[in-house]
């Protein structure tokens, strides 16, 4: 066999067991920022995925667990959880605890690409505040990692009572759109 032959097999193999979820037949917390037309969307379509965004999406998971492995070895970690809400029609993966905190991990390719200022990305304060709402945590930690020279950094996050009560009601109307399949409401003035 010769190394172009072995070049193929490893990035089949690795597309094929990416992790990466095609059609979820739940709504997911980690997109509860997006458009509720969007969200209602994607729970009725598949969303193919490139090789690239694939195998991507295999090292991102396998840079989670190194990272929550240091943490084990440290003895700050505990195990991440499942929330599901609304009879299995919305989940949430959660990437665990430290020290007492609810823990999220990004991965992003390059150091330029941590965020500044102590400013989370909006979708993923969303996700961070679904999470401690129907979690109940009352902080947590994202830690972004960048995967190009392993800089990384901490953001602590507070729950914020008013954001929680947005994201419920939000999803009400997604769900509520579900039943009948009637498209939720665009709020981002893109969707046809």
């Amino acid at each position: 066999m010769n190394t172009r032959e072995m070049d193929r097999l490893f990035i089949e193999w690795t597309a094929e067991n990416s992790g990466y979820d095609e059609h979820r037949n739940y709504i997911g917390l980690s997109t509860i920022a997006d458009c509720p037309r969007e969200i209602y969307r994607r729970y009725f379509d598949s969303t193919p995925a490139s090789v690239s965004s694939r195998l991507k999406t295999r090292a991102s998971y396998e840079i989670e667990e190194n990272l929550k492995n240091r943490f084990r070895k440290m003895g700050v970690y505990g195990e991440g959880i499942e929330i599901s809400l609304y009879n299995g029609l919305v989940k949430g993966h959660t990437d665990g605890e430290i020290w007492g905190r609810l823990l999220d991990i990004k991965t992003v390719p390059l150091t330029e690409h941590l965020p500044r200022d102590n400013n989370l990305p909006s979708k993923v304060f969303w996700q961070i505040q679904a999470y401690m709402f129907f979690g109940g945590w009352e902080d947590s930690v994202v830690l972004y990692f960048a995967r190009d020279f392993g800089v990384h950094k901490f953001f602590y996050v507070r729950y914020h009572e008013s954001m929680g009560k947005k994201i419920e009601t939000k999803l009400t109307g997604i769900l509520r759109d579900i039943e009948p399949a009637t498209p939720s409401q665009c709020e981002c003035g893109r969707c046809r």
